[in-house]
C-alpha cells in the first residue's frame, strides 16, 4: 500500500516488529549519503541506510556520526584528497548545544618512504574508499557520560586521517610515487564546508583536539583555526601529540653518544608542509624545524590556549625512537631518560604566561588510556577529564591545572618500577 512519496514496510529490529515510514532522499553529490539512497525512519532515534540494491545495509541511531565526502568540484577547488587520490571528507553529528563544537583529528602515524606510503595508500589510513558511512565517536566525541561528561552534547566533527603527512601536506598533484600529500588542503576544505553548511559561523566555543598524529596537527593548526574563527573561543586539547620531547635522541644515538642527523627537512619537502606562521617567520632559514616531528620546538610560538594530555612513557614514541622493549639496563636507562625529557618539555611550557594546562601520568601507553577521558589513569585523584573540566570551565590560573606525575626519585634505576602510575591501563617495566 502506497501514498505519494511514502510506502509502508515492516521490519524486524532486534526481535521487535515495528511499522516504519520509508522516505526517499535526494541524490547527494556530496553529503553523508551518496547515490540513489533511501533512508528509513523508524522513530525519532532509529533510521536505516539503504543502498542501491534495496537491502537494509546498516542500522544506525541518531548517535552515529555521518560521513560527508567531497565531490569532484570540491576536490578540484581545494585539492582535498587522500594519499591514493580519493576524495577526503569528514564525519559530523549535530549536538544539542548549537554554538559549541569539538573538532577531532584522528591519528595514524606518518609515512616517509615510497614503500611505506604505498602500503598506507591501500588501506583506511590512505584512502576514503574504505570509510564506513557511519561511525561512533570516542574520546571527546563519545556520547558516554561516564567517559565524556562535559562535551558529549556539543556538535561533533570527526576528521579521518588519510594523508600520511600529519595533516601538513599541500601537494595538489601527485609526487613521483604517484601519491598525494594533501592533509592541510583537506583540513582547509573541511573547515570551509563546515562554515558554508553548518552553524559553525555562530560558534561560541570550539575545541580542536586529536590523538597521536591528529594531536600533532592540533598543535600545528591551533592558531590557524583560531584566526579562521575570530568570533569563537578556540582552545586546543592535543592527546599524545608531543612528537618529540625537547632534545630527545633516538636510542642508537643516545647509546653511542653520536650526533643525530635531522629528518625534518626531508619530510617537510616530501609533504610540501604547511607550518605555523609565527614559527616559520622566526626561523626562515630553518622553517622545517617548525614541522610535525618537532612539537617541542613549536610550542613557544602557539598563542591558542592549550591543554596537553601526554603519557610520560608513550609506547609509540619509544618504539619510533628505537627503544628495545626487552629487559636490561639499557632499556631502563633509556626509558628513564625519555621520561625526563617529557617532564622537562611539559614543565617548561606550563611555566609560561600562556593559558596552558597539562595532564601527564607516569604511564606506559600511547593514547588509549587518555582517550577514556574521565576513566583515564589518575594523578592525585584527578583523571584527564576532571582536570580538563577544571582548566576549561574555571577562571582560576592555569597553574592550578598542571599535573605532571613523578616517580619516587630516591630509587635507583635498577630497582625503580617504571612507570609508577598503578592504573590497569599502564604497563610497567622492570630491569
Amino acid at each position: 500500500m502506497q501514498s505519494r512519496g511514502f510506502q509502508y514496510c515492516v521490519f524486524i529490529v532486534f526481535g521487535l516488529t515495528v511499522v516504519v515510514a520509508l522516505r526517499r532522499t535526494r541524490k547527494y553529490q556530496h553529503g553523508n549519503l551518496v547515490g540513489n539512497t533511501e533512508s528509513v525512519e523508524t522513530d525519532r532515534h532509529l533510521w536505516v541506510v539503504r543502498g542501491n540494491n534495496g537491502r537494509v545495509e546498516q542500522l544506525a541511531t541518531r548517535s552515529h556520526l555521518q560521513r560527508r565526502l567531497f565531490d569532484s568540484q570540491q576536490v578540484a577547488s581545494h585539492g582535498a584528497r587522500c594519499l591514493d587520490g580519493s576524495s577526503s571528507g569528514y564525519y559530523i553529528r549535530r549536538g544539542t548545544l548549537n554554538t559549541s563544537w569539538v573538532i577531532f583529528l584522528q591519528g595514524g602515524g606518518h609515512c616517509g618512504s615510497e614503500n611505506d606510503c604505498n602500503v598506507q595508500a591501500r588501506g583506511i589510513l590512505g584512502s576514503s574508499h574504505h570509510w564506513p558511512e557511519l561511525k561512533t565517536g570516542r574520546s571527546l566525541l563519545s556520547l558516554d557520560s561516564t567517559l565524556n561528561k562535559d562535551f558529549r552534547n556539543w556538535n561533533h566533527v570527526d576528521i579521518p586521517y588519510c594523508s600520511g603527512d600529519v595533516y601538513t601536506g599541500q601537494r595538489r598533484k601527485p609526487n613521483k610515487w604517484g601519491l598525494y600529500f594533501a592533509g592541510h588542503l583537506s583540513l582547509v576544505a573541511i573547515l570551509s564546508d563546515l562554515l558554508n553548511t553548518t552553524s559553525l559561523t555562530q560558534a561560541k566555543r570550539v575545541i580542536i583536539s586529536g590523538a597521536s598524529a591528529g594531536a600533532v596537527a592540533a598543535f600545528e593548526h591551533a592558531d590557524f583555526i583560531s584566526n579562521l574563527l575570530p568570533w569563537a573561543d578556540v582552545k586546543a586539547v592535543p592527546i599524545g601529540g608531543v612528537y618529540l620531547p625537547k632534545d630527545v635522541q633516538q636510542f642508537t644515538y643516545w647509546k653511542s653518544s653520536r650526533e643525530q642527523p635531522e629528518r625534518n627537512a626531508f619530510l617537510h619537502d616530501l609533504y610540501q608542509s604547511f607550518t605555523h606562521v609565527m614559527c616559520r617567520n622566526a626561523n626562515r632559514e630553518n622553517a622545517h624545524r617548525c614541522g610535525p616531528a618537532n612539537v617541542a620546538f613549536l610550542l613557544p610560538y602557539i598563542a591558542t590556549p592549550l591543554f596537553i594530555a601526554e603519557n610520560q612513557y608513550d609506547s609509540d614514541k619509544l618504539q619510533l625512537l628505537g627503544c628495545p622493549f626487552s629487559k636490561g639496563m639499557d632499556q631502563m636507562e633509556y626509558v628513564q631518560y625519555y621520561g625526563e625529557r617529557v617532564r622537562e618539555t611539559l614543565l617548561n611550557v606550563s611555566k609560561s604566561e600562556k593559558r596552558v594546562g597539562v595532564f601527564s601520568p607516569s604511564c606506559l601507553d600511547h593514547t588509549a588510556s587518555l582517550n577514556k577521558v574521565y576513566k583515564s589513569p589518575r594523578i592525585a585523584g584527578n583523571s584527564f577529564g576532571k582536570l580538563l573540566h577544571k582548566w576549561y570551565f574555571s577562571s582560576n590560573t592555569h597553574r592550578s591545572t598542571n599535573l605532571v606525575e613523578r616517580c619516587d626519585e630516591t630509587l635507583t634505576v635498577s630497582t625503580r618500577l617504571l612507570p609508577c602510575n598503578r592504573a590497569a591501563q599502564c604497563k610497567r617495566l622492570r630491569s
